[in-house]
């Protein structure tokens, strides 16, 4: 649960530093266990979309 914190604090510092992916869709992955943070960037606000675990299958 800390380094989801830790990844979402590296998010505010430097949002753009993530690539698109899909859809203006950017994904930060965590160092550590596998979670992606799903987000949009919207003027100056950043909006999480979804945390998902990278290893599961979603339909």
């Amino acid at each position: 649960m800390n380094e989801l914190i830790e990844c979402i604090d590296l998010l505010k510092d430097n949002p753009l530093h993530h690539q698109i992916r899909y859809r203006n869709i950017r994904i930060a992955f965590t160092p550590t266990f596998p979670y992606g943070i799903h987000f949009i960037i919207e003027n100056e606000n950043i909006y999480i979309l979804d945390i998902l675990h990278t290893k599961q299958f979603f339909k």
